[in-house]
């Protein structure tokens, strides 16, 4: 635009000059031409720079080059496994007549986790005392007698009291033994998931209850995208969300 308007200015100029001599009976002159020729060329100079002043100016910013180290990162979903678990059941069969966590509870190896009524149960077992304590008493008291009167009880009905009291004693241990099966202690460390019944409900022996996870070790699972795959390696740890500390080493790949 400005070379076009400094071309018009030359333009003007010279028809200008033209028109004025030949007013004036055309006087010969040799500098008239090469003055409004360097006129024009002035003109033209003074618009260019005007024009080169209003170049904007874009902003540089500089910097040193240096090296920094980075974590290259993959993100990916993936699904945590449990490496060992267990399916927790009662050996009994009756109501449930406590359950001491709630769902998702983390437990620890030995806590009762579930119980069962066990009224009848507990009346075998104190049977089952009371008739260890009074075969103990009569053996104790023949031996009393047989100290003082060696000969007054024949060795056959000594071996016979003594028979007694081992066959209380081992009815009193497998009473103690039936107990447990009203329980559900946790076998190890772990996190329960939700419990399928509810208190005062009958459940049968060997039905399932809840299952118990351990969480020490778990596996997880997840897949990359082939772009990603060369920066999978054995030994990488792994970071999760679900805990803020690495969940295992990878052992292979």
């Amino acid at each position: 635009m400005l070379t076009q308007l400094a071309t018009t200015q030359v333009r003007t100029a010279c028809d200008i000059s033209l028109t004025h001599h030949s007013h004036q009976d055309l006087k010969p002159t040799l500098f008239a031409p090469v003055t409004f020729f360097i006129t024009s060329l002035l003109a033209l100079s003074s618009l260019t720079a005007v024009a080169a002043d209003k170049v904007d100016i874009i902003p540089v910013t500089v910097e040193a080059v240096k090296e920094t180290a980075f974590d290259d990162t993959v993100k990916e979903v993936g699904k945590i496994n449990a490496i060992d678990s267990a399916v927790l059941n009662f050996s009994a069969s009756e109501k449930i007549s406590a359950i001491h966590f709630n769902h998702g509870d983390k437990v620890k190896k030995g806590q009762i986790i579930a119980e069962l009524d066990n009224v009848k149960a507990k009346a075998d077992l104190d049977k089952a005392k009371s008739t260890l304590a009074l075969a103990k008493t009569k053996l104790e008291r023949i031996e009393d007698l047989l100290i003082k009167e060696p000969f007054a009880l024949a060795k056959q009905d000594v071996d016979e009291l003594r028979e007694n009291v081992n066959l209380a004693d081992a009815d009193f241990r497998q009473k103690q033994a039936v107990m447990n099966d009203y329980l559900i202690k946790a076998p190890f460390d772990g996190q329960l998931t939700s419990f399928s019944q509810s208190i005062g409900s009958q459940i049968g022996a060997a039905t399932a209850l809840v299952t118990l996870y351990s969480l020490h070790p778990v596996e997880v699972r997840y897949a990359i995208s082939q772009h990603d795959f060369g920066k999978a390696k054995k030994a990488k740890r792994l970071m999760s969300p679900w805990r803020p500390t690495a969940i295992k080493f990878l052992q292979e790949w």
